[in-house]
């Protein structure tokens, strides 16, 4: 087991520690899309790792200004959520802007991505539909 995969397990088991405070989500990865010009419609394709444990919380707008540095996209609306889930959990895909989280039959859109250099945990930018 390497430095990875144990600060990864640890991130884990400190988000599973936290009891009923994270929540079970789909995580649904953008996987393809594609734009049909006879139907005149986009095709997007996901795939969804079900069962994902999210803390869902209010986005810290100073805890993750630093990391997108002087970005002109780094765009944070008022109902922006964070987003923490392990990166264990999500370990057969990278998270990106675009993916999307569905919980309670309500979906969030992930706008921006803070990982930390391990991949032991990603901060998520979400915002609903």
């Amino acid at each position: 087991m390497g430095l990875r995969d144990a600060i990864q397990g640890a991130v884990n088991a400190g988000i599973n520690a936290l009891g009923d405070i994270p929540v079970s989500a789909n995580y649904e990865s953008l996987s393809s899309s594609t734009y049909d010009a006879s139907a005149g419609t986009p095709t997007t394709v996901y795939s969804t790792i079900a069962g994902v444990k999210v803390v869902i919380g209010e986005f810290r707008f100073a805890a993750n200004a630093g990391i997108r540095g002087s970005d002109p996209d780094f765009d944070v609306k008022a109902r922006d959520k964070e987003a923490l889930i392990s990166g264990k959990a999500v370990s057969t895909i990278t998270p990106k802007p675009e993916d999307r989280i569905v919980h309670d039959g309500e979906t969030w859109n992930v706008v921006n991505v803070f990982p930390d250099p391990a991949e032991g945990a990603w901060v998520l930018q979400i915002r609903r539909e």
